[in-house]
């Protein structure tokens, strides 16, 4: 399977659309890899043209949603594949839906396990990279990036190194749905 890649991005039409609250997904689970990260069993898949794709994968070209600083940061990561990083944070996810800890990693796991404590550590490294975007684009907010790009033609080169972490948190309607759309999945 060739990946497709992942970029940021913003048009009239995507930051129209992320304004109206949203409608979970409906129908029957989806049973295709995400075509940005491989994942088997990915996250919230929407597909279209016979393709899936993560909310993980999605959320780089939604950057006009009203929620999307709650549910992910910008961290500058260039030596990390996009997709890689998509499925390690998801990886890190599991493991906290796996305790029985909310997957939202904003405080300490209220257990102690070697691996909470090891996905824990892993998502704070790549957390701290958020020091890094924010001096060199001035801001780790995803929102006030997508206000910065929309209507560009051109994409600073800086934005190569950039990348988004999601917070494991996915907003719909109001309410915050990752910890169901995580459960739904079944990873190899």
């Amino acid at each position: 399977m060739q990946l497709h890649p992942i970029t940021l991005g913003v048009t009239p039409a995507t930051w129209a659309a992320w304004l109206r609250p949203a409608s979970p997904p409906q129908g029957a689970p989806n049973t295709e890899p995400c075509r940005h990260c491989g994942d088997p069993a990915p996250v919230g898949a929407t597909v279209a043209a016979g393709e899936a794709t993560c909310v993980l994968c999605a959320a780089p070209q939604n950057l006009g949603r009203d929620t999307i600083a709650q549910e992910a940061t910008l961290i500058w990561a260039p030596q990390i594949a996009w997709a890689d990083l998509n499925r390690i944070v998801v990886s890190i996810h599991r493991v906290y839906q796996a305790h029985g800890e909310p997957p939202c990693l904003d405080q300490r796991p209220s257990a102690d396990t070697p691996r909470l404590r090891g996905a824990y550590r892993a998502y704070a490294a790549l957390a701290a990279l958020g020091t890094a975007a924010q001096a060199r684009v001035g801001t780790t907010s995803p929102r006030d990036l997508g206000a910065a790009l929309f209507g560009l033609r051109q994409r600073p080169a800086v934005l190569a190194g950039l990348r988004l972490l999601h917070r494991g948190r996915h907003f719909v309607a109001g309410r915050d749905a990752y910890p169901d759309l995580l459960a739904a999945t079944r990873p190899e």
